[in-house]
C-alpha cells in the first residue's frame, strides 16, 4: 500500500490601514500581516496543522520581522484583508 503525503503552507495576508515608517528604505506606506500556517496532508487532502508562522513586513523594500500571537492579533484589528494564497 502506497501513502501520499507532504506538508503545505496556506497564506492569508492583511494590509494595515495605518501609514508607518520603514527605517531600513526610509520610505512611509502600509505594511503587509501575513499569516502562514503549515499543513499536514495525506493524499492532498490538509490533515492538520502544525505550525503557524506571522510575520509583519514592509511592501517596498521587504524589510520585516515575525510577530508573536498576541502581537499579530492586535495588529490585525488595524487591518484589512487582501488575499488568500493556497
Amino acid at each position: 500500500m502506497i501513502f501520499i503525503g507532504g506538508t503545505y503552507p496556506k497564506t492569508k495576508q492583511y494590509r494595515s490601514k495605518i501609514k508607518e515608517h520603514c527605517f531600513h528604505c526610509n520610505n512611509d506606506g502600509y505594511w503587509i500581516l501575513q499569516k502562514t500556517r503549515q499543513y499536514l496532508s495525506l493524499f492532498f487532502l490538509p490533515i492538520t496543522s502544525f505550525k503557524t508562522v506571522y510575520f509583519y513586513c514592509f511592501p517596498i523594500c521587504g524589510q520585516g520581522r515575525t510577530l508573536e500571537h498576541d502581537e499579530f492579533e492586535a495588529k490585525v484589528s488595524n487591518a484589512e484583508p487582501m488575499s488568500s494564497k493556497d
